[in-house]
């Protein structure tokens, strides 16, 4: 594919502070981005407004905000943190918790605790309504273990078995009292298992009549243990426009409530998918054969095609890559339609080694056998630039006017294009004493150092700026993410010919 020119242009825009009265305290006009980013300084005077202040920017007719607080606050000199299970089951009878308190600097904390473990409200419900909690005391020296029992908190109940936990614990420091608390949600899972099919966004998908439907069942537990997928291939033939598909966990067996009630305490696992068949007026179809897993930055990779045609025509296909709302690569080659006594075209790259999805293989409607399937490999390039995920689109245009596409929402690992390490050369450091840090990032890396105490990041630790948090931000800018499939019906083809008959 060809790779088109990714560097954005020179942009300026304008900038500006507000504080929480909406008047504008600073503003700088016309800022170039040579380099993409730019870092501005604003200081606050001794008795600056409290409340919440707003940057807002203008680049390239589009604007954006980002508020931050101005508070006067009391750092503190240590962290409490609360560590729930993953999950728990509905029919468990003990809940292990563990609440640890450890200073900025490392040590542990000795002092004392006290944990509430109740269930989280409902937006509807009467605060003066009493629900079931549990309180639990006892000393601490760092981390300290406790076992809930369900039992008392008629977790096993109908009543309150599909409710969220809600967990509170604060801890006191022995000497001076200084205190700290947290916070913590844990949801009852019914299901020891989650089945999902692997491929379609949701519960349904499209299958392209003559051609194979690949498919998988992904299982694993709620600890995050993957304990692998499943292939199934269904016999044709299956030349239904609308075909369901269940899976089910058969040993699994569902447990009902004592009380008798419609809800389960424990379910089967299951997962539904829906298959429709893609509509084409001339009954010609393509498709990119799915991948299992991400791909990894900067290795080539080669995707399997497959499609239908007359045989014999020569056919020019053509390739666009979509990643952050950009086409970022292109390209076309034609080639004949491809027979069984030709060799398959690999454009000088090895098949997939990874293994691949079972197919479902679907024969065209009045048909029982299967036809002639013409395919080839498409070289495909993952750039750190395109990462968390990328589209592909591949097309032929017939001398009809109608296209043939497929489209695949390809995964792509989570990597930056600049790869940066820093890092203090000790891991402690007496005070007032020389502390040395060491950078490395790869040539031409504009870096940015901030340093702060640890006492302030644990103030608003659910904003600070983390790679994931920047991976969830460029996800937004994915193009049709939203946007379900649609095709043309039948009938609508039909009176699109009637009406270029009436023209003629």
């Amino acid at each position: 594919m060809k790779h088109l020119h990714s560097r954005p242009p020179l942009k300026k825009g304008d900038i500006w502070v507000q504080d929480p009265s909406d008047v504008r305290v600073a503003q700088w006009k016309q800022v170039k981005f040579s380099e993409g980013i730019i870092q501005l300084e604003l200081p606050l005077s001794t008795e600056p407004p409290l409340g919440t202040w707003k940057i807002g920017a203008v680049i390239n007719q589009v604007t954006t905000h980002q508020n931050f607080e101005v508070q006067k606050y009391v750092l503190p000199k240590f962290e409490v943190k609360v560590k729930p299970p993953p999950f728990v089951m509905a029919d468990a009878d003990i809940i292990p918790v563990e609440v640890c308190a450890w200073y900025t600097y490392g040590k542990k904390v000795d002092g004392t605790f006290k944990v509430k473990v109740t269930y989280k409200r409902y937006p509807w419900e009467k605060k003066n309504r009493a629900i079931p909690s549990i309180k639990y005391s006892g000393l601490i020296s760092g981390c300290e273990t406790i076992n809930i029992h369900t039992p008392d908190l008629l977790m096993q109940t109908h009543e309150y078995g599909y409710r969220t936990l809600n967990l509170f614990a604060k801890v006191t420091e022995n000497g001076t009292g200084t205190e700290g608390n947290a916070s913590a949600l844990l949801d009852i899972t019914h299901s020891p298992l989650q089945l999902t099919f692997l491929g379609p966004e949701g519960d349904s998908d499209y299958f392209k009549p003559g051609l194979p439907y690949f498919g998988q069942t992904f299982k694993d537990r709620y600890e995050g243990e993957v304990h692998g997928t499943a292939g199934q291939k269904i016999a044709p033939p299956l030349i239904r426009s609308l075909d369901v598909f269940q899976a089910e966990a058969v040993s699994y067996e569902p447990v009902q409530y004592q009380e008798g009630v419609w809800r389960e305490k424990l379910v089967r696992p299951s997962a539904t998918l829906e298959l429709r068949a893609w509509y084409s007026p001339s009954g010609n179809y393509m498709q990119i054969q799915p991948q299992s897993g991400e791909m990894e930055c900067d290795s080539r990779q080669a995707l399997m095609v497959r499609y239908t045609a007359e045989k014999g025509v020569s056919v020019k296909f053509y390739h666009q890559v979509l990643s952050r709302g950009r086409i970022v690569q292109q390209g076309s080659h034609q080639r004949f339609y491809y027979e069984k006594d030709q060799k398959k075209e690999r454009y000088d790259l090895p098949a997939p080694d990874t293994p691949q999805p079972r197919p479902y293989f679907v024969p065209p409607a009045n048909s029982t056998e299967q036809p002639e399937i013409g395919e080839f490999l498409l070289s495909f390039d993952p750039r750190a630039t395109m990462s968390p995920m990328a589209r592909l689109l591949v097309f032929y245009v017939r001398d009809d006017g109608e296209i043939v596409a497929d489209s695949r929402v390809i995964r792509i690992a989570q990597c930056l294009q600049n790869k940066v390490n820093l890092h203090f050369r000790h891991e402690q450091q007496y005070p007032s004493t020389e502390a040395t840090m060491l950078l490395s990032a790869t040539p031409s890396s504009l870096c940015g150092i901030g340093l702060v105490d640890k006492s302030v990041r644990l103030l608003r630790q659910e904003e600070q700026f983390t790679k994931k948090k920047i991976f969830k931000v460029m996800e937004r800018y994915d193009v049709g993410k939203e946007d379900r499939p649609r095709q043309v019906t039948e009938d609508y083809c039909n009176q699109g010919d009637t009406g270029e008959k009436n023209r003629s």
